[in-house]
């Protein structure tokens, strides 16, 4: 084996560490780097998990370039990796799926107006940063149309006999949130939770395109090896086609395109309808990785701690808006950037952060001139759960945040651009006690809450991902319910909004 320095590798404890091929080794015979833990050597064009390159003999002297990917149907399975597992949390510096378990939610406190985080700065960001506080989303009591649009879906609700699955709510349990004093404007639900796949992965990655014909393409993790190409219809809501895809290594993120082809990603963030390109994290930083395997880094430094999997959403002007969340699930901020079309840098990357807090993975939605930021917080850490919303113009970084609700503990945000210049917010909102119940709420131009909360669906389970994708007027909510011990149901629901 060599002696150089010329290996990175993830530790079991989500470091990033490098050394020679002995080092590596003995790490891993001590038990310090599992088998499903990625590795990089120099001249790889992307990381290997580790029981991989082992059985295939990547780390020895005699094999110098890039690793090949062999036919899937011709590659023995590692004995080291089930291929059948689950996409369970990878602490690694390129992505990370996370399960989130329950949280209790401690007793409520009377609403009161929180620090709230939101300053932006550069790479590497300051050794002091300055905090600016944004007031709490607030409005007056519910219009008249408000008020007969929410009697309505409760009303439609409370008929229906309860079940496991996940239906709409038979009435709310917990305040709402305030609406806009002039709801003229509403969404509504137009298509009840249908199941699209019995099983799929543990919250897993989502991603969707809209085809030229009108129906959708939908990408979607099923084990650690294997995604779904789902192509779906939309009234009625319905699968007609499904195609099972694999990759010998890993399974990351299945991408489709405009054109209803799939792509797999492993390790990296395909930034789909652009040029040939992949985002991910390498020793040198957040970077660009071309399909031939050059590299260019974008965003230099902090490869030490690791990232959620990239948020990106094409602009009008084909830039591209992305987000992520550096640190894990106890500790981390929200990281966000410009690209231009072909993945180089057009702005610095932007710090959006709670102090004192803990913060989930975020979410994008562009508009025709807007980009809205949107992620889950707790601030302190034992707080329940809230929203908070960052807006920016096309090109530039956000300067502040907005925080969505401070009574109920809302979770898993997903965003939508509307027509108009509006967006339709949705979450998770309970826990095991009261009950999980997916929700949404038009928003302004401004983020203010417009109109009736809308009453998706509730269950016992818990809901592993959520996502919003609207073609028009449409809005089409995914949602995956832990109904199995390792895996979960991927439904998705209809919502129409004028």
């Amino acid at each position: 084996m060599s002696d150089t320095t010329d290996f990175s590798w993830v530790g079991a404890d989500g470091s990033l560490h490098s050394g020679s091929a002995g080092e590596l080794m003995r790490a891993f015979d001590a038990g310090a780097v599992p088998a499903k833990n990625p590795v990089w050597r120099q001249g790889w064009s992307e990381w290997v998990a580790m029981g991989d390159a082992l059985a295939e003999r990547l780390i020895e002297d005699d094999l110098e370039g890039p690793p090949t990917t062999p036919d899937v149907d011709a590659v023995p399975t590692s004995p080291m990796i089930d291929p059948d597992a689950t996409c369970e949390e990878l602490t690694q510096p390129l992505y990370q799926l996370v399960t989130v378990a329950p949280r209790p939610t401690p007793p409520r406190a009377a609403p009161t107006a929180l620090p709230l985080g939101g300053t932006t700065h550069t790479v590497p960001p300051p050794v002091k940063r300055q905090s600016l506080r944004a007031p709490v989303l607030i409005g007056a009591a519910f219009g008249a149309i408000g008020a007969m649009v929410a009697a309505g879906i409760v009303a439609s609700a409370a008929a229906e006999a309860r079940s496991p699955t996940l239906r709409r709510a038979a009435a709310p349990k917990v305040s709402l949130p305030t609406a806009s004093p002039t709801a003229a404007r509403g969404c509504a639900l137009t298509a009840r939770p249908t199941e699209l796949a019995p099983r799929v992965a543990r919250t897993p990655a989502l991603h969707v395109v809209t085809l030229s014909d009108q129906r959708v393409a939908l990408g979607v993790t099923a084990t650690e090896k294997t995604g779904l190409g789902l192509t779906l219809a939309l009234d009625p809501l319905k699968v007609e086609k499904s195609d099972l895809l694999a990759d010998p290594r890993h399974v990351a993120g299945v991408i489709p395109s405009a054109a209803g082809a799939f792509t797999v990603d492993r390790f990296t963030r395909r930034a789909a309808g652009s040029a040939a390109f992949s985002l991910g994290m390498t020793p040198a930083g957040f970077t660009r990785i071309a399909d031939d395997g050059a590299q260019s880094t974008i965003w230099p430094g902090q490869a030490g701690e690791i990232i959620s999997r990239p948020a990106v959403v094409t602009a009008p002007d084909a830039s591209l808006a992305v987000a992520f969340r550096r640190g894990d699930d106890d500790r981390g901020v929200v990281r966000f950037g410009w690209l231009d079309a072909q993945g180089g840098k057009k702005s610095e990357l932007g710090l959006l952060s709670v102090e004192s807090g803990v913060v989930g993975e975020p979410t994008l939605a562009v508009t025709d001139d807007r980009v809205v930021v949107a992620y889950a917080a707790r601030q302190p850490a034992d707080a329940p759960w809230s929203i908070e919303l960052a807006s920016a113009k096309l090109g530039e970084l956000p300067a502040s945040t907005l925080r969505f609700g401070t009574e109920a503990s809302r979770d898993r945000p997903a965003l939508a651009s509307l027509p108009g210049g509006g967006w339709l917010l949705a979450w998770v909102e309970g826990d095991r006690e009261s009950g999980r119940r997916v929700r949404a709420q038009r928003l302004t131009r401004a983020l203010a809450p417009e109109g009736a909360v809308i009453e998706v669906g509730e269950s016992p389970h818990p809901v592993g991902a959520l996502a919003l994708h609207a073609i028009g007027g449409q809005v089409l909510v995914l949602l995956s319910e832990r109904r199995h011990r390792q895996t979960e149901v991927l439904q998705a629901a209809r919502i129409f909004c004028r």
